[in-house]
């Protein structure tokens, strides 16, 4: 099954984004945005993972996570992936003061690389994925009021991604908190769904 592992958001951050959206949807055309709902960071997608191998990702992820305390960073600038001169990927950064969220995708890559998944070759970018460009194109992002806007980030999720005709369909495989208080992982017999238009960031 398809997956990947991210931090979810807070409702208000969010609204903060979609708001953000609908900015840049009165000034940039041809884009799919991720609905309001779906709206998280991704630390890591693995791609298809064998069904019985599902346990040692966990196993995995729960163990990363029980090192690492909840954070708190602000909102950072949006930009966009590769470049503004030909957009694909409209996001909003996090500014990640110390490193810390960088640090924990770093070691869900090593140790998930002891497990036979290939390493990320592109350097960790904390990041909040807006939408997709249905086309490359030049795009000019409007001001964005909510940089500096606290965001707390308070689990790790392990997500399954089922595609369906009306877009991906995610579905939570099993949750870490984030806390040196870990006392585990919680997993889901029957996995809870959510709709996102991009799966990958």
């Amino acid at each position: 099954m398809r997956t990947f592992l991210a931090l979810p958001l807070e409702p208000a951050v969010r609204q903060e984004l979609v708001r953000y959206q609908q900015a840049c949807a009165r000034m940039i055309a041809n884009v799919k945005w991720v609905e309001e709902e779906n709206l998280h960071l991704t630390l890591k997608f693995l791609g298809e993972v064998p069904e019985e191998k599902l346990a040692e990702v966990i196993s995995v992820a729960g163990k990363v996570a029980a090192r690492f305390p909840a954070l708190t960073l602000p909102l950072g600038r949006p930009g966009a992936f590769p470049n503004l001169g030909r957009a694909r990927v409209l996001w909003v950064g996090l500014a990640d003061d110390g490193d810390k969220l960088r640090l924990l995708a770093r070691q869900l890559e090593q140790e998930l690389a002891l497990l036979g998944f290939p390493q990320e070759e592109r350097a960790f970018v904390a990041h909040l994925t807006l939408g997709r460009l249905r086309k490359p194109a030049r795009v000019v992002l409007p001001p964005f009021s909510g940089e500096g806007m606290p965001v707390r980030l308070l689990k790790v999720v392990f997500y399954r991604s089922v595609l369906t005709p009306r877009g991906p369909l995610y579905q939570t495989l099993s949750e870490f908190e984030l806390s040196r208080l870990n006392k585990g992982a919680r997993n889901y017999g029957k996995a809870e769904g959510f709709r996102n238009g991009a799966p990958s960031d």
